[in-house]
């Protein structure tokens, strides 16, 4: 799934982030410096998820940025599920 990255931040999207935190398993979210749509300026999120009713305990966050046709990664870091979620 590929979205503007502030579906990260928006305070409208609390109850879908909590959603999907319940109802899939996240593999990683990609936050792409600069999009990846040629002529549009917004920073992208792309989510990896499985679906499933388990849980993980956490999960990365991987900051890329576009480069001659290749993600460079910038920083990576875990985000720990709370209890309340997992």
């Amino acid at each position: 799934m590929i979205t503007p990255a502030n579906f990260l931040t928006n305070n409208y999207l609390a109850s879908l982030r909590r959603y999907i935190l319940n109802k899939t398993i996240i593999d990683h979210i990609l936050i792409i410096d600069g999009g990846v749509f040629h002529g549009i300026s917004v920073d992208n999120a792309i989510y990896v998820l499985n679906r499933s009713e388990e849980k993980n305990e956490e999960f990365p966050i991987i900051h890329v940025q576009p480069q001659n046709q290749e993600l460079i990664s910038l920083s990576k870091i875990l985000i720990s599920v709370p209890e309340a979620l997992s």
